[in-house]
């Protein structure tokens, strides 16, 4: 029995969860970029607030590393497909933002201003 190309590709598919074009709301290029838009956003809080107290941390020391630590997390998934840790209805939000609007979402510094501006 002979595999077609095709085949291959959607055995791929369905073992690593990828969605198939028609699965995603938008386009998988539009999703990337406005969800590494938002990251970047968060990186770039983050590293506009290296230097002083990180909310949660009781002392300049605890928050730089905490930031250090938000600040790997938030480049990880700013590369990282969003189809691969999010579901196809948060994948449809993305539609509602232009590309800045998810930087400057990314950006904000609280999450009531963030879910009431972006959600």
């Amino acid at each position: 029995m002979k595999i077609t190309r095709n085949q291959i590709r959607e055995i791929i598919r369905e073992e690593l969860s990828i969605p198939s074009e028609e699965d995603i709301p938008i386009g998988r290029g539009e999703a990337y970029i406005k969800h590494a838009a938002l990251n970047l956003g968060m990186v770039y809080k983050n590293l506009k607030n290296m230097a002083t107290r990180h909310p949660q941390e009781d002392s300049i020391v605890a928050s730089i590393k905490r930031r250090l630590e938000e600040l790997q997390n938030d480049f990880k998934y700013t590369v990282l497909p969003p189809w691969t840790h999010h579901t196809e209805e948060e994948l449809k939000d993305l539609e509602r933002n232009t590309v800045l609007k998810w930087f400057e979402c990314g950006a904000m510094e609280s999450d009531e201003d963030y879910e009431r501006e972006c959600l």
